[in-house]
């Protein structure tokens, strides 16, 4: 079976991953004939390179390139792909259009958060066309499908999948903390793009106050964004000894290892991916009570959840948690097993496999 995907790029990010992680669960189920097509030349996980697929650049100069059209319906009428799979709205934007002349079997997979588009946006015109000329649409998370109110009849709810395999060769967590000169007995991590939608305000406000009762913890703020130098610029000195924006790195696994409790105060989040990798490494996690969030963490048996922006909640849940170990333990323990049951990447890859066999020929 080919199957064609197309997707903005590869750069570090939630979808991006997904789709890098399905075209690796789909090996181990049958044999595929998949080909990658991205908007912008920008891959950002070395492991792609790895992958048995034909890659398509589309080389965009800009988001309303118009040329995207006629390059990507020479790909269609090229490959001839048994499915066309679509990774964002401005993809289904593109293929929305190009379904009215050419007949192909599509799948959308844009749902990964709860922002539904503004009501004059090319991402809202893109959501209302697919619900016509999409089979399906994939979301990620039940709240996400929702907030998009995409028809009963079109939704199709698969969760991320995590691949354990990207625990192996993982460094020891001393190693780890030596190379990045942490000093400090425990280490709370966030990982996200550093934007306003994502809520590191909070975060920077429940470590100030947590620093002010104890001092042996860093907090790490891993991912880039537009807004670091204005979160940057409220730490104090001594707040920069404990607070640290490191930008986006490649290791994320290994900065998860060595953290004692995750934290995610973002307020839309579909299912994410920060989130299934905290909880398959054992790790407990702190996060927003809004979004997917609640369909993967369950409140005090997989991690606590909090109100959005409740700095003082967010506050005393992480000294509760510095403060005992035992209940440290038994979180992270519960949140991998319910990743290895419920989480998997199999598990991702056979939902996925068994929507596409119903398009077989």
């Amino acid at each position: 079976m080919k199957l064609l995907f197309v997707i903005d790029s590869l750069g570090i990010g939630g979808k991006e991953r997904r789709c890098l992680q399905l075209i690796k669960g789909l090996g181990s189920l049958a044999e595929f004939n998949i080909h990658v097509v991205i908007f912008e030349d920008i891959i950002e996980y070395p492991e792609f390179f790895n992958l048995e697929i034909t890659l398509h650049k589309l080389n965009r100069k800009h988001r309303k390139d118009f040329k995207v059209f006629t390059r990507l319906l020479r790909i269609l009428v090229e490959t001839k792909p048994d499915i066309v799979l679509s990774w964002s709205l401005m993809s289904s934007f593109w293929l929305n259009f190009i379904r009215m002349f050419v007949k192909f079997n599509y799948l959308s997979a844009y749902v990964a958060n709860t922002n539904r588009p503004k009501f004059f946006s090319i991402g809202n015109i893109a959501r209302l066309m697919s619900f016509t000329t999409s089979s399906y649409i994939i979301g990620n998370s039940n709240v996400g499908l929702e907030a998009y109110r995409i028809p009963k009849d079109k939704s199709i709810l698969i969760y991320n999948g995590f691949d354990f395999n990207r625990l192996h060769n993982l460094r020891a967590k001393e190693i780890i903390k030596s190379d990045m000169g942490i000093e400090t007995r425990f280490i709370i991590t966030m990982v996200a793009r550093v934007t306003l939608a994502k809520d590191y305000q909070t975060f920077v406000d429940a470590a100030k106050l947590v620093l002010k009762e104890r001092q042996d913890v860093t907090f790490l703020a891993v991912g880039d964004g537009p807004m670091i130098s204005y979160y940057k610029s409220q730490l104090s000195i001594e707040d920069s000894q404990f607070i640290k924006f490191i930008g986006c790195k490649q290791n994320v696994e290994e900065i998860i290892l060595m953290s004692d409790i995750c934290v995610l105060c973002s307020e839309s989040e579909g299912i994410s991916n920060f989130i299934l990798e905290s909880m398959a490494l054992a790790k407990p996690v702190i996060a927003t009570n809004t979004g997917g969030t609640p369909e993967i963490v369950n409140d005090l048996e997989t991690g606590f959840l909090v109100e959005h922006k409740n700095v003082d909640q967010l506050k005393t849940r992480i000294i509760e948690l510095l403060s005992n170990t035992n209940v440290r333990e038994r979180l992270g323990n519960n949140a991998s097993e319910i990743v290895r049951k419920d989480f998997s990447l199999q598990k991702m890859s056979e939902k996925y496999f068994e929507l596409f066999i119903q398009f077989k020929h």
